[in-house]
């Protein structure tokens, strides 16, 4: 008989939970980088803490140095993303979480009704809608929003000017890191067609005859 595999957790399920002893969690601090983000330290009221996961409950460890790490209330959760392949902008809704040796990895954002519906703790509804995560290897985090990437070959196939006409509706600061993560020659080319004026078809001006 071969083990089930562990079932992901929810940060949103996470987020205010009472630990044994009676702490209150307030956020999760992550190591973002590579395909997964494994979860360093649990903040509560009066401390930082390792977090250890130990029969389906967060425990805390010994205090933690919280350098190097990132927020996942504060840097993810609720963040726009940018998704350069389906030319959308969307916002996330919660962070899917997988225990792992005795420690929990952020593994995936979760977009879409679904997470929103089910933080509002409308659990039932929220199940109706289907699942819409984004794996981290495919994501960039920078200083103003989250960037989702398909894969070079991908966004090539995608035309300039969808994605110009994409890039040109975020804010400034957000356009400037999208445009920084697409290839050199790609960058450009949207960049080109951004600096062009829109095509708008002139409107006939019909005269009122007077009575």
């Amino acid at each position: 008989m071969t083990d089930r595999p562990p079932a992901p957790v929810e940060l949103s399920d996470l987020l205010g939970r009472r630990l044994a002893g009676g702490a209150k969690v307030r956020d999760l601090l992550v190591d973002a980088t590579g395909a997964a983000w494994p979860v360093r330290a649990v903040v509560t009221d009066d401390e930082i803490c390792e977090a250890h996961w130990h029969r389906g409950e967060l425990a805390l460890g010994a205090p933690v140095a919280t350098t190097g790490l990132a927020s996942l209330r504060d840097d993810i959760l609720d963040r726009q993303v940018v998704d350069t392949d389906d030319r959308r902008v969307v916002r996330i809704g919660d962070v899917a979480l997988l225990p792992v040796d005795g420690r929990l990895e952020a593994v995936a954002l979760e977009v879409g009704l679904r997470p929103v519906l089910r933080r509002l703790g409308l659990h039932v509804i929220a199940r109706r809608h289907r699942e819409d995560l984004l794996e981290l290897d495919d994501v960039t985090v920078t200083d103003s929003c989250v960037i989702a990437h398909a894969s070079h070959d991908r966004v090539a196939r995608i035309e300039t000017h969808h994605l110009a006409r994409l890039i040109r509706r975020l804010p400034h600061r957000m356009k400037h890191d999208v445009l920084a993560q697409l290839p050199a020659e790609r960058s450009r080319d949207v960049r080109a067609h951004m600096a062009r004026k829109p095509h708008r078809p002139h409107l006939r001006r019909f005269r009122v005859p007077r009575a």
